[in-house]
């Protein structure tokens, strides 16, 4: 068995095993980035426009 097809019967067991009346969590509240996530990703987001510079759709 793949670990896909693994990975969906584990998930069915799991809402199988899951009480009928237990109520889904809501999803969290989404947040702005603090000022230094955002530094941090403009840092990486230069990183890889450096890398890529110059490569083209068939480079491998």
């Amino acid at each position: 068995m793949c670990r896909c097809a693994s990975t969906l019967e584990l998930y069915r067991w799991l809402l199988a095993q899951r009480a009928a009346d237990l109520p889904w969590r809501r999803p969290p509240e989404q947040c702005e980035p603090s000022e230094d996530a955002q530094e941090h990703q403009s840092e990486r987001d230069g990183v890889s426009d450096e890398l890529l510079a110059g490569a083209s759709e068939a480079d491998p």
